[in-house]
């Protein structure tokens, strides 16, 4: 039992004596609160004091809070309990280490599948993930095709799945699980990725880039749409790059199995031809001639394996002992030329044609039809799809080096460059060093030009002022002898006049200051035209 001195002592402002709604505008929340606050402080202390005090007891002089205390409180315990409940298991946990349990079972209940494309070993259906709320993508097996049989497709297919899994990469879409439908046929869950493959924005950029008039065309080099797309064919290299690390060929690369999300993410896609690097192909399977009307179709001879006018000459002739990670560099080079021209590498008007054409290595180079390439990117797209292998790039990652390079605008591997043109580049890349320097050398060159030319005036300005001078003296010297003489300045038959000697005795006066003049200054000879002494008056 508890007295009631553990009551609270009422205010005079305050809580008023009979009931009401908590939502009420008559209501004082600030006071409520603060009164709630107060018996729930005082519960608590007494809680930890040992005591169990009610809500009734507590709210003993305003009842009409007693069922919200009630409720406080009881959240309050709730509370309390699950923090006791956390710190027991974590007192557990770092006493006795957690067993890791037998096994785990995580099934995907996915269900109002929707057709959403046709790959090259089965078909690709959009599901829908109730239970996390998301889209997957289900691949299926395709029931039969003519260039494997069946037990040979599934095989392909669980390898498919196998490989992809294995290959961790955020330019691999992930696999999230292989099981079956309610048929019983196989089928693995993926991400479901929206996009284009790169072969149609290839497409779209040439398209486009044809429509536009020649004069307004951008360079590749500063194209951003071009740039764009080659960015993504080197991210594809790393990729594959990723892929050889791991030991794995994917042996069917083309711009079909480049896939571009929409949040500038490229994925290679379509590994049902993969094996690791250290198997060969023992059984060709039945013979299959690619599809005469369509080049770059699949192909499946009675040796080779891979997609016409893509696959290495090695690979095309079934020498497996030569297929390694070369191989795919040339179909990565391949699928450059298609993007540097918008046309397959190897044309021909049938399939044998082709194939003896990759067999030699008879490949037009893209400048030859595109003039606007640039010579450093052909020159990487003919060292990939050189029919050496070992003329071509050792790996996807040097590829895509030597494409980072060319974007960076620096020299590629592929390309030496003469030293003049390593010195233009070298300039082109310090542009803003360059323009500064040619404007302090045009504003010294305007500084020193102005200030010969206000030398040269100054030169004009202290010459004159001698010319002036030596003019005055030589009148002062010459003026008394002439009025002297005055009078008998027309004597003599034929003779000289005296005003004839007077304008000669001035020339020489004036000649003679103007030279003296000269000599005390430092300044050079500057040709002036000087006028002559206008004759003495006859009456002077």
């Amino acid at each position: 039992m508890h007295s009631t001195a553990n009551c609270l002592e009422p205010e005079k402002k305050a809580v008023p004596e009979r009931p009401w709604d908590m939502n009420s505008l008559e209501v004082d929340h600030d006071v409520v609160e603060a009164r709630i606050d107060e018996i729930l402080m005082r519960w608590d202390e007494a809680r930890e004091r040992g005591e169990d005090l009610g809500s009734a007891e507590l709210c003993c002089d305003f009842p009409q809070l007693a069922a919200e205390v009630e409720r406080r409180i009881r959240a309050l315990q709730h509370w309390n309990g699950l923090a006791e409940t956390s710190m027991t298991i974590a007192r557990k946990r770092t006493a006795i280490p957690p067993t890791a349990p037998e096994s785990a079972v995580i099934t995907l209940n996915l269900d109002n599948l929707k057709f959403h494309a046709q790959g090259g070993l089965g078909a690709i259906f959009k599901a829908r993930d109730h239970r996390l709320g998301r889209d997957l993508a289900l691949k299926f097996p395709a029931a039969s095709s003519g260039m494997f049989a069946a037990n040979e497709l599934q095989l392909r297919f669980l390898r498919e799945v196998a490989v992809t899994a294995a290959l961790e990469h955020p330019g691999i879409v992930p696999v999230h699980g292989l099981g079956q439908d309610a048929e019983g046929r196989l089928c693995y869950a993926m991400r479901f990725v929206t996009g284009k493959t790169l072969q149609v924005a290839i497409s779209e950029h040439h398209a486009a880039r044809r429509t536009r008039p020649l004069k307004s065309r951008e360079p590749l080099r500063r194209d951003v749409e071009f740039r764009s797309l080659l960015q993504r064919f080197k991210s594809a290299c790393v990729t594959v790059a990723y892929a050889h690390s791991r030991g794995f060929l994917h042996r069917d690369l083309k711009p079909e199995h480049i896939l571009l999300d929409e949040f500038d993410v490229t994925l290679v896609v379509d590994w049902g031809l993969t094996k690791p690097r250290s198997d060969t192909e023992a059984t060709p399977g039945p013979s299959r001639r690619p599809d005469e009307n369509r080049l770059g179709s699949e192909l499946r001879t009675e040796t080779g394996i891979g997609t016409l006018g893509f696959a290495s000459p090695e690979q095309q002739a079934g020498d497996w002992h030569r297929v390694g990670p070369t191989s795919d560099v040339f179909s990565l080079g391949a699928t450059l030329y298609v993007l540097l021209t918008g046309q397959l590498p190897f044309p021909g008007t049938s399939v044998a044609q082709v194939m003896d054409r990759v067999e030699r290595g008879d490949v037009v180079p893209p400048r030859r039809s595109h003039c606007e390439i640039p010579p450093a990117l052909e020159a990487i797209c003919l060292k990939a799809m050189s029919p050496q292998p070992e003329r071509r790039y050792s790996s996807a990652q040097a590829l895509a080096n030597d494409i980072e390079r060319w974007l960076a605008d620096a020299e590629v591997e592929a390309y030496p460059e003469s030293r003049p043109a390593h010195a233009v580049r070298w300039l082109g890349r310090q542009r803003i060093v360059l323009f500064m320097l040619l404007a302090a050398t045009v504003g010294g060159v305007v500084v020193a030009t102005a200030g010969w030319h206000w030398e040269r005036l100054h030169e004009v300005e202290v010459r004159s002022l001698a010319y002036a001078s030596a003019e005055q003296t030589a009148r002062q010297q010459v003026g008394p002898h002439a009025a002297a003489r005055l009078g008998h300045n027309r004597a003599g038959p034929g003779g000289p006049g005296q005003a004839d000697r007077h304008d000669a005795a001035l020339r020489h006066h004036r000649h003679a200051g103007l030279v003296k003049s000269w000599s005390c200054t430092s300044c050079a000879f500057i040709p002036i035209s000087l006028r002559p002494f206008p004759p003495l008056a006859k009456g002077g």
